[in-house]
């Protein structure tokens, strides 16, 4: 489980992003530091999103960049992200589903979708 550190940020550290919604912190507004994973992470996000899931996006945007909504809903719909997911994957090689479902994760995020959304997209195309 992820634990975290709070401090005050200030100017003198430099431009500092959270690491879940990519907005730079502002002067005198508290930051979050993941003693796990070395995150930083925004008071909004912290309030706003479970630790199992912030393990997930941190661990899925140090490993591929990015951030969540970095692009706009709009732009692809969670259908069309998970029915390129079915299409794409062959489901002959665990290891390619695995690598296929971090993808999938991982490309909702990045267009704005929560978790809970992508689960209720699948479930339904089911």
């Amino acid at each position: 489980m992820i634990t975290f550190n709070k401090i005050r940020y200030d100017k003198e550290q430099g431009q500092i992003y959270c690491g879940i919604c990519g907005e730079v912190f502002r002067e005198n507004t508290d930051i979050y530091i993941s003693q796990k994973d070395f995150g930083i992470l925004c008071e909004e996000c912290i309030g706003k999103i479970t630790n199992e899931q912030i393990e997930e996006f941190i661990d899925l945007f140090n490993k591929f960049g990015g951030y969540f909504g970095i692009f706009k809903p709009n732009q692809i719909t969670l259908k069309q992200i998970v029915d390129e997911f079915f299409n794409l994957t062959s489901f002959e090689n665990s290891a390619d589903i695995i690598e296929s479902n971090l993808k999938l994760r991982y490309k909702a995020l990045l267009h704005g979708y929560t978790p809970k959304e992508l689960v209720r997209k699948i479930k339904e195309l089911i």
